[in-house]
């Protein structure tokens, strides 16, 4: 991974997004991923280089909310999205506490676009989910109300039943940070430009998914869980962390962005080259078996188990296998 030009396609990516230069993001988008198709390698050249400043991560984790975007599933957009909380988590821990705010403010932003939903045929029904949550399931919290929240709920509606819990960790970061937010404007106005009714706004409907829980206990929840996160982009948790790897991204004809895993793309290749082996081998045992006046009745149990060849067959019981059933 060359930093110097993945920096460089970062700030095109970046700047093309804020022109609303579409089809510049597209060509961007293709550049970046073609100067760089294997994202995880960000984990050691950038994060874990001493000379990367919080702007770049923060620069970085923009341009890779762009990848997201453009990620063609939900299942790779999980891989993208966990790189993107890692450079905000890496970020937050190396800036001055003044800019701490603005990287949770565009943290955030990138929240709200990671929930989805996918229908479980096993299950009939439809699970709602964040791409940001898998991230957080081995976190343990011993506390009754906190395994209440977060343990699978099935409700029953009108457009069908519906599983809630994994979306609930997204929201329960949300809550904290929008919380943190509107006291902070109400403590330092203008430090940060948001609108105080749409944020309320928001932090009643992020409630809303957290089961009515006590607000101090969610926010202690909430700490532990953006604890756990900093703990892994801690400079000691880096000498740890590892994670994506052979995962190679490509741009595609549909102009999307998918992920490859080159470890199970390499095994299916090895089953089917296996595979194939072993059918070509049996085909060379039928040829050489036909060769040697066996073939035509294939499957009797004449030919196959008492090895009589075509021409036994045929002399013997009258070209009829079954015949040899009334050979005594």
């Amino acid at each position: 991974m060359n930093k110097n030009v993945f920096l460089s396609d970062v700030d095109a990516l970046v700047t093309c997004k804020n022109n609303k230069d579409e089809e510049g993001c597209k060509k961007a988008l293709q550049k970046l991923v073609g100067n760089t198709p294997y994202l995880y390698e960000i984990h050691e050249n950038i994060i874990n280089d001493p000379n990367t400043t919080s702007n770049q991560l923060c620069t970085i984790a923009k341009a890779l909310t762009i990848v997201h975007e453009y990620t063609a599933n939900d299942e790779s957009k999980t891989e993208v999205a966990e790189i993107i909380l890692a450079c905000f988590a890496r970020a937050f821990i190396l800036c001055p506490f003044k800019d701490r705010h603005i990287i949770a403010y565009y943290l955030n932003a990138f929240i709200e676009d990671t929930y989805f939903s996918h229908y479980i045929d096993k299950l009939s029904c439809t699970e709602y989910s964040s791409h940001i949550s898998y991230y957080f399931m081995d976190v343990y919290i011993e506390d009754s109300d906190f395994q209440k929240c977060f343990t699978p709920h099935m409700y029953n509606t009108s457009g069908g039943t519906i599983m809630c819990y994994l979306q609930r960790t997204a929201k329960l970061i949300q809550w904290f940070i929008l919380c943190h937010l509107k006291n902070l404007n109400e403590i330092r106005p203008g430090i940060i430009q948001i609108d105080l009714k749409e944020i309320q706004c928001k932090i009643d409907e992020c409630y809303e998914h957290l089961c009515n829980l006590d607000r101090k206990k969610l926010k202690m929840f909430a700490i532990r869980l953006i604890s756990y996160l900093f703990e892994d982009f801690s400079d000691e948790g880096l000498e740890l962390y590892f994670g994506g790897e052979n995962c190679r991204y490509e741009y595609n004809d549909n102009n999307m962005i998918e992920i490859h895993d080159e470890r199970v793309e390499a095994e299916v290749e090895a089953e089917e080259l296996y595979n194939e082996y072993l059918e070509s081998q049996q085909d060379a045992f039928y040829e050489e078996y036909e060769q040697e006046g066996f073939g035509k009745y294939r499957g009797s149990y004449a030919q196959d188990v008492m090895g009589y060849s075509d021409d036994d067959i045929d002399t013997i019981f009258d070209g009829d296998p079954d015949a040899y059933w009334n050979i005594d």
